[in-house]
């Protein structure tokens, strides 16, 4: 009797693990799924650079800013956000850098919310990388007036 009763304990443990794990594979499709956001996003630096073909201004200034402040925008904003900073973006050579404990605790806290699945030092590196990329020129300038002065 005792061995039928363990059985049937092993044989419910079994049906209950075998539901969790489909349902943690059903979740994590449906996230996958409503995580993937496709949009054309341009910087803002190439939407000055288009130019209309006969030299004259097709859009008026005021339909630009309201463009500009207009929800759609702003959630393209936010899916180009995600896209570029918040993917899981793994690390292959790191090394150990300091940081503010609040902005610790700040990143920690927002990463936790928004992309769970993405790493602290991921997000930072993508912030560095882009910093880096944007401020190239200006960055190359210091360096080089720096290093041509006389001491």
């Amino acid at each position: 009797m005792t061995q039928i009763i363990f059985q049937f304990a092993a044989i419910a443990c079994s049906i209950y693990t075998l539901y969790r794990f489909g349902l943690f594979i059903c979740r994590k499709v449906c996230k996958n799924k409503r995580n993937r956001v496709t949009a054309q996003v341009t910087s803002v630096e190439a939407v000055d650079e288009v130019k209309p073909v006969n030299g004259q201004e097709s859009v008026s200034p005021i339909v630009i800013e309201k463009l500009a402040n207009s929800p759609i925008t702003k959630h393209l904003g936010i899916a180009a956000y995600r896209a570029t900073y918040l993917d899981n973006y793994p690390i292959a050579s790191r090394i150990q850098v300091y940081i503010d404990r609040d902005s610790h605790t700040h990143i920690k806290r927002f990463l936790a919310v928004v992309a769970p699945d993405a790493s602290m030092s991921g997000y930072i590196s993508k912030i560095i990388d882009e910093h880096l990329k944007r401020y190239e020129n200006e960055m190359s300038e210091l360096y080089t007036k720096c290093i041509t002065q006389p001491l």
